[in-house]
């Protein structure tokens, strides 16, 4: 999107900042709601802020038309609904957004969002149906982690079973998905697991991208506390690094995008699977063995 005068911004945005996966960098932004529903997740930002809202279908409506005003949009067939988990929201308040928007914008095809596991589970097979038909075509689901003991620990509220169960009912209704995960979340006690799980976890799955960030817990965060406290320890940078590199080995998904150039990362990483894994190990292997020569003598980083 082009710069927007300040008035014009405000009226579409909550915040300076707008959070968007990677693959969303050219669809419409359309804001539907704010923050997360959930906000307990120990290391995320919206755990300090507990500042989840819907906007009324009134404003949704015109920030829609604002929307397809701009020149830019014109052409456009790919929209994103901007909010940390707008699948919570009634499915009736989505369904007349969703018309809303094929009414001002008819060229728009796709209609994407995020979304947590249990907020899918609880929609059903008749609601997603019903969305899928109205447009939405791709979900983005935070995984965080394969490992049901990190996701407890970390207070995320969702089962790996949980998960599974999700991401299968997408794909009998034919909605695609893009998972993320976060790099360090098992801290060096659990970092082995933290990889090897996930990297199982999305073995068994079929996203069409995952996004790998490595944990960046914000001031006011129990996460943050924790470390602060000594109660978690966090990774040192190179040992984050052979964390990314034991899962990226293990991970065996086919035709997906892998992003690893989120801000968090230590080294950026855009690559297709599994065509590129060999390409993509070799320069990890490289790199690791020049930050701690002395530590890695094998591609074997099972015991990290």
């Amino acid at each position: 999107m082009t710069m927007l005068d300040k008035d014009l911004s405000y009226k579409l945005y909550s915040d300076e900042i707008i959070y968007r996966p990677p693959p969303e960098s050219e669809s419409i932004l359309l804001q539907v709601a704010v923050g997360c529903s959930y906000s307990e997740c120990t290391f995320c930002r919206e755990q300090a802020h507990h500042r989840f809202k819907a906007y009324p279908l009134g404003e949704v409506e015109e920030k829609i038309a604002i929307l397809a005003s701009l020149p830019e949009n014109k052409h456009k067939t790919e929209l994103f609904f901007v909010g940390e988990n707008c699948m919570v929201l009634p499915t009736q308040h989505l369904v007349a957004i969703l018309q809303a928007v094929h009414e001002l914008l008819p060229q728009v095809q796709h209609i994407n969002m995020y979304a947590r596991a249990v907020e899918i589970l609880k929609k059903g097979r008749a609601d997603l149906s019903l969305l899928r038909d109205l447009g939405v075509s791709s979900l983005y689901v935070g995984v965080e982690s394969g490992s049901d003991r990190i996701l407890e620990n970390c207070r995320k509220g969702e089962t790996v079973a949980q998960m599974l169960e999700a991401l299968q009912l997408l794909d009998q209704l034919g909605l695609t998905y893009s998972l993320s995960s976060i790099i360090g979340l098992g801290g060096e006690e659990l970092s082995w697991e933290n990889a090897t799980k996930t990297a199982e976890f999305y073995n068994q799955v079929h996203p069409w991208s995952i996004r790998l960030m490595t944990l960046s817990p914000e001031k006011g965060t129990t996460m943050a506390a924790d470390i602060a406290a000594g109660r978690f320890h966090q990774l040192p940078p190179w040992k984050t690094i052979l964390e990314e590199r034991l899962l990226l080995e293990k991970l065996e998904v086919e035709d997906c995008l892998v992003y690893g150039n989120h801000f968090s990362n230590l080294l950026p990483l855009v690559a297709k699977w599994r065509q590129d894994q060999e390409t993509v190990l070799e320069k990890m292997d490289e790199i690791i063995c020049s930050l701690q020569p002395e530590l890695v003598h094998s591609k074997d980083f099972d015991h990290m």
